[in-house]
């Protein structure tokens, strides 16, 4: 059993956790793990997740489980305003059915209870995968991630393709060959989740620092976001043609692009630029703008249970 087989992982900073019992439902507070059994997989997301938690979540279940097949429920009314097949055509070697309603979840039935977790939206490791010092919180950390764990996530995210609406915006883009990535991530959701929306200049000290030839893909949330980046580096930057900031497409293709160039500046604690990265293959050498945030704010948001090994499929 699964249970048996973890009980002596630790939960860093909150050890505490391991020892309550095991919850049937879930609560604002204790997000939890679904068990697979027999194969079959109920993986579940909040409205409120955006593109990055989503797909994040999904790679590491796949990767932690193995199952033959995946009940995917994917909300798209909420901050993801549009369905999961609207936009990715994944390769699996599995079999999924997508849900979109809240009814169509309350049908799946679990056998085992569910495994309280902190934080469903980190990516799952194990003691196995570190053969080296002590293993460490690999989300967000780009540079830092030793390349055989890069090694271990990299199929599962090139196994994950855009639409082919995603990808006709992704093409309309043609990006110089040392062009460098830049994601923006200013919202008013942002604040609320204990992050700092950082003012353009720190962006522009980090963007100064190439050569004064650099184009930029630029992604952010909005035109007023964006102005002041095509005001200081006038027909240096890149965005998507007529860019509409509230489409899930656009989002989408702004993703999938970027990871795909060599170098990047990527604002602090996003997982949507954290899982362009790893879309791009997870080859971009990165540059954080924001770390003097709170280092706190990563832990809370990236609690994560380190196991003693992978489960079998029987479990």
């Amino acid at each position: 059993m699964l249970i048996r087989r973890t009980l002596l992982a630790f939960l860093l900073f909150i050890a505490p956790a391991l020892s309550a019992p095991a919850q049937k439902s879930s609560s604002p507070t204790t997000p939890l793990i679904p068990i697979a059994r027999n194969g079959i997989l109920h993986l579940r997301y909040a409205a409120t997740a955006g593109l990055g938690n989503r797909l994040k979540k999904t790679v590491s279940y796949l990767r932690y489980y193995q199952p033959r097949h995946l009940n995917l429920y994917w909300p798209d009314k909420g901050w993801v305003s549009a369905r999961f097949s609207d936009l990715f055509r994944p390769a699996w070697p599995i079999t999924y059915t997508e849900y979109n309603s809240p009814v169509q979840i309350e049908e799946f039935s679990y056998t085992e209870p569910l495994i309280p977790y902190v934080s469903e939206y980190a990516l799952l490791i194990t003691r196995d995968d570190f053969t080296d010092g002590r293993p460490f919180l690999i989300d967000t950390k780009y540079n830092q991630i030793p390349e055989h764990i890069r090694q271990i996530y990299r199929p599962y995210f090139a196994a994950i393709k855009p639409a082919p609406a995603v990808q006709k915006r992704i093409d309309a883009v043609r990006l110089p060959p040392d062009a460098v990535a830049v994601q923006v991530r200013n919202a008013p959701d942002w604040a609320a989740h204990g992050h700092n929306n950082e003012p353009a200049e720190k962006f522009f000290a980090a963007m100064d620092k190439f050569p004064p030839d650099t184009a930029f893909f630029l992604s952010a949330m909005s035109a007023e976001t964006a102005a002041p980046f095509h005001k200081r580096y006038a027909g240096r930057i890149f965005e998507l043609p007529d860019k509409d900031y509230l489409s899930m497409v656009d989002a989408a293709a702004d993703m999938f692009l970027l990871g795909r160039t060599k170098a990047a500046i990527y604002s602090y604690g996003s997982t949507f630029a954290e899982v362009g990265w790893w879309l791009g293959g997870a080859k971009s050498d990165v540059v954080i703008v924001g770390m003097d945030a709170p280092e706190k704010i990563l832990l809370d948001n990236n609690r994560l249970l380190i196991l003693d090994s992978l489960p079998t499929q029987d479990d």
